[in-house]
């Protein structure tokens, strides 16, 4: 919700018009605190932003790597129907940085996700507009403007619970860390890492 609010406030001084339209992913297994539909379709008639809800089974085994493929391919196939060219996705710096040190330490490469990426021809342009905001400035931002995210998912990645406490005791360490890391990823052009979106082995 922080990333539709944004690009809302962007909205007013952009030289450029756009539309948007907030696409919310239902996995079948999201049950209790993890079935956020209720919480973000009042979120989104209060603040006059166009919903679409898409349920999606998610058979067999729940992990973080079937269920992020899943989602990213419910977005691509309906901002395609739906005659939208890109599509945004709320990842912010931690994100980044969290998955290049997974791709180091798990396939032996430095990449991350990049903030912006074409795909499928052209078809459609991925973007990710927070990327270069810290997971704390997007909370401080959230709360202030009543934003706030989903709860934490149970199904998380070992491998990312681990490197994000990692990063933090890195960041506790050497402050500068953070900026050093973003400036050589953006030296590598961010390593062009899409075919491991989560950083899983």
């Amino acid at each position: 919700m922080a990333l539709v609010s944004l690009l809302r406030l962007r909205q007013r001084t952009a030289p450029e018009r756009y539309e948007i339209l907030a696409i919310h992913v239902h996995m079948d297994f999201q049950e209790g605190p993890l079935d956020r539909r209720k919480v973000v379709e009042a979120w989104c008639r209060r603040e006059g932003v166009d919903l679409r809800i898409e349920e999606v089974p998610l058979e067999g085994k729940v992990d973080c790597f079937r269920c992020t493929w899943n989602r990213r391919k419910v977005l691509f196939t309906t901002a395609d129907r739906l005659g939208f060219r890109k599509v945004a996705l709320g990842h912010h710096s931690d994100d980044l940085l969290h998955t290049a040190l997974l791709n180091l330490f798990v396939h032996g490469r430095l990449g991350t996700m990049p903030p912006k990426r074409e795909m499928f021809g052209g078809r459609i342009t991925l973007i990710r507009p927070l990327a270069l905001l810290s997971k704390a400035e997007l909370a401080r931002f959230a709360h202030a403007s009543g934003a706030e995210d989903g709860a934490f998912c149970p199904y998380e990645s070992p491998y990312r619970a681990w490197v994000r406490k990692l990063w933090d005791e890195v960041e506790r360490v050497h402050p500068q860390a953070r900026d050093n890391l973003l400036r050589l990823l953006e030296e590598i052009r961010w390593g062009d890492d899409e075919n491991h979106p989560e950083g899983e082995p």
